[in-house]
C-alpha cells in the first residue's frame, strides 16, 4: 500500500472521540464538497465525493455528533456518490453553514487546541497527498479554498516549515514532516517515516562502505599488478638476493602475499613496518630495477 492511501486509510478510520471535534469534522467536510439547497421538506445538505467510505463516514459522524436529533433524515447513494442530511436550521448554524442572522457560509469558527489539530487532519485527508518515501519526503496539500488562510496560520502556529506554490503547499524533509504528523497524531505513519529513514540510512551506509572496500581493493590490485613484472624480471635476472636484505625482505613478501594491503605486509615483516615504510622500500626496489635495466 502506497504512503499515501496508509495515510488517508489512517485519518479515515479514526473516529474523533470528542463532540466538538465531531463537529470540526462535519463542518471541514460539509464546506469544501456540501452544497446547500432549500426544499420543500426543509433545510439539505447535499455531500458529494466519489469515496463511498468517505460517505459512510460523513454519515457515522453526523449520527455521532447528533444523536438525539429526532428530526434528522438521512439519504445515502454510494452507486452515484451523494449524501442527503436534512435536519432542522440550529444545526447548519451550529456547522456555519448560515448564521443566526441567516448570512450563508459565514466564517468557519475553530477555537480549541483538539479542534484544530481534528481540523488540519480533516484538511489532510480531503485535500493532501503524501509522496511515497522512496521518491522524498513530502506533502502536498491543494488549496482547502475557504480554509486557507486558517491552515497556513495553524502551520506558523506550530512552527512547521512549508512553502508555497501556486494551488498548493509542500511541507518538506523528513524532520519537517514528522514533526507536523506528530502534531496532527499520525503515529502510525511516523513510525513507518522513521523506519523508513533508518532503513535507508542503513542501506547508505552500506553503500559507501562497499564502495570504498572495492575502491581500495581496485588500488590494492593495481599497486601489485604494477609491481609483478618488477620482482618477476629482478628475481629471474639478477636475482632478489642481489638486493640489500630489508629490501630483499619486502620483495619477498610482496611476492608471496600479492592480496595484502601495504599495512598488512608492514605487519610480516620483521622487525613491523608502517605502511610508509613499505611503501619506500617498494619504490627503492623500482629505482634498482630501472639503474640494473639502464645497465643491461
Amino acid at each position: 500500500m502506497k504512503a499515501n492511501e496508509i495515510l488517508r486509510e489512517q485519518i479515515k478510520n479514526e473516529i474523533p472521540g470528542q463532540r466538538c471535534c465531531l463537529i470540526t469534522a462535519l463542518k471541514v467536510a460539509l464546506r469544501l464538497y456540501g452544497s446547500f439547497h432549500i426544499t420543500k421538506r426543509g433545510l439539505m445538505v447535499e455531500f458529494k465525493k466519489e469515496d463511498p467510505a468517505l460517505l459512510r463516514r460523513t454519515i457515522r459522524i453526523f449520527k455521532s455528533a447528533f444523536p438525539r436529533q429526532k428530526e434528522l433524515e438521512i439519504l445515502f447513494d454510494d452507486k452515484k456518490y451523494w449524501v442527503q442530511i436534512f435536519a432542522p436550521r440550529p444545526i447548519w448554524q451550529e456547522l456555519n453553514l448560515f448564521s443566526a442572522e441567516d448570512e450563508f457560509m459565514p466564517d468557519v469558527s475553530v477555537s480549541s487546541s483538539c479542534c484544530l489539530v481534528q481540523f488540519v487532519r480533516e484538511t489532510v485527508l480531503y485535500k493532501g497527498y503524501l509522496v511515497n518515501f522512496e521518491e522524498g519526503y513530502q506533502l502536498e496539500i491543494r488549496e482547502p479554498g475557504p480554509f486557507t488562510d486558517m491552515l497556513l496560520s495553524t502551520l506558523n502556529q506550530w512552527n512547521v516549515k512549508f512553502y508555497i506554490y501556486p494551488g498548493r503547499f509542500l511541507i518538506k524533509g523528513g524532520e519537517n514532516l514528522i514533526f507536523f504528523l506528530t502534531h496532527i497524531h499520525c503515529r502510525a505513519m511516523v513510525e513507518k517515516l522513521s523506519q523508513y529513514r533508518d532503513f535507508k540510512k542503513d542501506k547508505n551506509s552500506t553503500v559507501r562502505l562497499t564502495n570504498y572496500s572495492m575502491a581500495n581493493l581496485t588500488r590494492q590490485v593495481n599497486g601489485y599488478e604494477r609491481m609483478r613484472p618488477v620482482l618477476e624480471e629482478l628475481k629471474n635476472g639478477p636475482g632478489l638476493e642481489s638486493l640489500p636484505a630489508p629490501l630483499r625482505e619486502v620483495a619477498w613478501l610482496r611476492l608471496e602475499h600479492p592480496s595484502l594491503t601495504l599495512s598488512e605486509l608492514g605487519k610480516l615483516a620483521r622487525p613491523p613496518l608502517s605502511k610508509g615504510g613499505v611503501s619506500s622500500r617498494l619504490k627503492r626496489i623500482v629505482l634498482l630495477y630501472e639503474r640494473w635495466k639502464e645497465e643491461a
